[in-house]
């Protein structure tokens, strides 16, 4: 059965989004019709610019992109097809921005326009300027979008500002893919993979780097016409598994967490939390063990991080205390699904 326009009771994406996807399949003489077939997309949804579609089979179309088109890096060189106007309003209100920061401020502000599961932040620090983007429900988005975002922002960055910005660091989540060399060419830094975010880092410089041809005046019109679509778009609400999910990430981001302390996130009490979880057929237990299996596998193949930092950032107390929950996972210890993994992908 093919997906036609939808309302909002689950996870959706903006077919602006798909624009790029389009161009990027058409410069490789590759129609999008087989591609929205095969992803079960109605094709006349896409004559709707205002129509959301389930954001899993935005995703799904995504991969079958890369599939029709042959390319394993298409996500990453698609984002070459980039012009001004590809992403609608939120493209344009990056490049009529005063500086390449407020145009990314703008950006993570309107995210939801695009795809309301997606949550874009900028950190800024002393020297640096760091964008994040993940799923909010602690996800890992599929690698062709993800490669497709992140590359996409750069190329709107270079192109509004006029330079040749090169980033300080990127990062995404998903596994290394076997060719990276379109991504050495393009970001032209230190790439890590299997990372807790897609995104990358900026010299203060470049985050506070004038854009060429900033219009102040149509920048409030854009803003007033991006508030007006935000309003009328309908926002998915994630489960409240996945909104747990997402407050545990964040506590562990910032050193552990505990059921009381999600709760309080959440903006009730502890029994409320333990309640509504039960009725979704789950426990904070279940839904913080399964995170950290989830996280513990992630860090563990990236082997920058010692096993020790692993415990630290799944919020264990002690090493010991983390290998006898990995053990129970898997029936090994980290240390040898570490040298397993290591091995399994030597040449």
């Amino acid at each position: 059965m093919l997906a036609t326009a939808v309302p909002s009771s689950s996870p959706t994406a903006s077919v602006r989004a798909l624009r790029p996807l389009s161009l990027g399949l058409g410069a490789r003489g590759v129609s999008l019709a087989p591609a929205l077939a095969r992803a079960g997309i109605d094709a006349a949804t896409m004559e709707d610019p205002d129509a959301r579609i389930p954001a899993e089979l935005m995703h799904g179309l995504w991969r079958e992109a890369e599939e029709l088109s042959g390319e394993s890096t298409f996500g990453i060189t698609t984002a070459g097809f980039i012009k001004p106007g590809s992403f609608d309003v939120l493209d344009y209100m990056c490049r009529n921005s005063a500086t390449v920061g407020e145009g990314l401020q703008l950006y993570c502000r309107y995210t939801p326009l695009l795809h309301d599961q997606i949550s874009a932040t900028v950190e800024v620090g002393e020297d640096t300027a760091i964008l994040r983007h993940v799923l909010v429900d602690g996800g890992v988005l599929p690698r062709q979008y993800a490669e497709f975002i992140i590359a996409s922002l750069l190329v709107i960055v270079r192109q509004a500002s006029g330079y040749d910005v090169q980033p300080v660091s990127v990062q995404f989540a998903h596994d290394e893919p076997d060719d990276t060399a379109p991504h050495a060419a393009l970001f032209r830094c230190p790439i890590s993979f299997r990372a807790n975010r897609n995104g990358f880092e900026l010299r203060k410089e470049d985050f506070e780097r004038p854009l060429v041809a900033a219009q102040p005046g149509l920048l409030q019109v854009l803003e007033r016409q991006a508030e007006r679509l935000l309003e009328k778009s309908p926002r998915a609400e994630p489960s409240f598994v996945g909104r747990v999910r997402a407050a545990i990430v964040k506590d562990l981001r910032s050193g552990g967490t505990t059921a009381a302390r999600v709760a309080r996130t959440l903006g009730f009490g502890e029994r409320t939390l333990r309640r509504r979880l039960d009725e979704e057929g789950s426990s904070y237990h279940e839904v913080l063990s399964q995170l950290r299996m989830e996280l513990a596998t992630r860090y563990l193949e990236d082997e920058r991080l010692a096993i020790d930092e692993v415990a630290f950032l799944l919020g264990y107390s002690d090493r010991t205390a983390f290998n006898r929950a990995f053990r129970q996972w898997t029936d090994r210890t980290p240390a040898q699904f570490r040298r397993e993994r290591s091995a399994a992908s030597a040449p």
